[in-house]
C-alpha cells in the first residue's frame, strides 16, 4: 500500500497490549455496556498513542484524509445497501424472512439503549477497523492482497465467534471492509462503512 508497512515488532507490541486489555475486558464485560464502551475507548487511545510514538503520524495505518475517506465510505455504503436491499426483497418474495438473520436483542431501558447505540454503532467500528484493518491487515499485506483480505477477514470473523455473535453479516462485513481498505488506501473508508452498516442493523432491530 502507499504508506509504509507496520513492522512486525511494532505490530506485536500493539497486539499484545490489545490482547491484555481484551483479557481484562472478558471479566468486566458483564458490568454493563457503559464500562464496555469505556474500555473500547481506552483501547483506541492506547493503540493510537503507541502508533504515534513509534511513527510520529497515523499514515502507517491509513488514518488520513478524513473527508475523502468519509465520502468514499458513504459511496461504498450506498452501493452495498442497494445490493443488500435487492437480496432482501428476493428473500422476502421467496418466502424467506430476511429479518431472521438479526437475532440480537436491544436493551429496553432508554439510557441503556443509547449507550448500546454509541458502543456498537460508533465506538466498536472505530476500534475494530483500527485493529483488524489498520494493524492486522497491514501486517499481512506484505504477503499479498489475497492473503491479507482473506486472513484478516477470517481473524475478524473468529474474533466475533469468540464473543458469541458470529453471523453471515460479520463474515461478509469482514471481506467488504478489507476490500474497501485495499481499494481506497484510507482507514476512514471502512470505518464509515462499518459505522453505517452497524447503524442500519441497529435501526432494523429497533423497528423489527
Amino acid at each position: 500500500m502507499e504508506s509504509e508497512n507496520l513492522e512486525l515488532k511494532h505490530s506485536f507490541i500493539i497486539l499484545s497490549v490489545i490482547v491484555i486489555i481484551e483479557a481484562i475486558l472478558t471479566y468486566i464485560e458483564r458490568s454493563g455496556m457503559a464500562l464496555f464502551a469505556g474500555v473500547r475507548l481506552f483501547q483506541i487511545f492506547i493503540t493510537l498513542l503507541i502508533i504515534f510514538i513509534i511513527y510520529k503520524n497515523f499514515n502507517t495505518i491509513g488514518l488520513k484524509d478524513l473527508f475523502k475517506g468519509f465520502y468514499k465510505g458513504l459511496l461504498w455504503s450506498f452501493c452495498f445497501g442497494v445490493i443488500v436491499s435487492i437480496v432482501g426483497v428476493f428473500l422476502y418474495f421467496s418466502k424467506s424472512n430476511p429479518f431472521s438473520l438479526f437475532q440480537t436483542r436491544l436493551p429496553v431501558d432508554k439510557i441503556e439503549l443509547i449507550t448500546f447505540f454509541l458502543s456498537i454503532c460508533i465506538i466498536a467500528p472505530v476500534y475494530e477497523e483500527i485493529i483488524f484493518r489498520g494493524v492486522i491487515y497491514r501486517l499481512l499485506r506484505v504477503r499479498g492482497i489475497a492473503v491479507a483480505i482473506v486472513s484478516s477477514s477470517v481473524i475478524f470473523s473468529l474474533a466475533h465467534l469468540i464473543n458469541g455473535d458470529i453471523s453471515i453479516v460479520n463474515i461478509i462485513g469482514g471481506f467488504l471492509f478489507a476490500i474497501a481498505f485495499e481499494v481506497e488506501k484510507n482507514l476512514i473508508t471502512p470505518i464509515t462503512i462499518h459505522i453505517t452498516g452497524n447503524t442500519a442493523l441497529f435501526l432494523i432491530l429497533l423497528y423489527k
